[in-house]
């Protein structure tokens, strides 16, 4: 029975990645982003002006988004460990980040890894950065995502408005 689950961004990898890990470890894919802004807030933005400071509302992204969240909250109940290892770039940290929130991961740790083969997956499990990667702290990753995707709603409902 598997103790551990590795996340990944595409259900592609999920098979290879698999066979690789072993019986030990439960590969699953999020299939991209599973989170959005909600259509709340001043405007229905999805975000509040607090201050100097942006509050964004997230909801899940659909319901593609909804039923990947509860899929994957099952997977989490079943293991010991949780590994994100969602793409090394902006977007795959602002992945990473929304499904700690979403799964209500605790100490979630992550890997980083250029090529599906045994010794590149052995290396990157056995090396695994903390939670603050090598792109930097997770929520900065969030803040610039979120507060462009904020800015550019906001310029949209303005442009729009009579």
């Amino acid at each position: 029975m598997a103790t551990k689950l590795l996340i990944v961004e595409s259900p592609g990898k999920v098979k290879k990645l698999s066979q690789i890990l072993g019986s030990d470890w439960l590969v699953k894919a999020s299939m991209g982003h599973v989170r959005e802004l909600a259509e709340d807030g001043e405007d229905s933005l999805g975000f509040s002006l607090d201050g100097d400071s942006v509050r964004c509302h997230f909801v899940a992204r659909g319901t593609r988004g909804k039923e990947t969240i509860q899929h994957l909250l099952s997977a989490v109940q079943r293991v010991k460990s949780v590994v994100l290892a969602t793409d090394l770039d902006r977007e795959g940290e602002t992945i990473a980040w929304h499904l700690e929130q979403a799964l209500k991961l605790r100490n979630p740790q992550r890997v980083v890894y250029t090529e599906i083969t045994p010794t590149a997956i052995d290396a990157a499990i056995s090396t695994r950065p903390t939670w603050i990667g090598r792109m930097g702290c997770i929520p900065t990753a969030r803040r610039r995502w979120t507060t462009g995707r904020a800015k550019a709603r906001a310029v949209s409902a303005a442009a729009s408005s009579p």
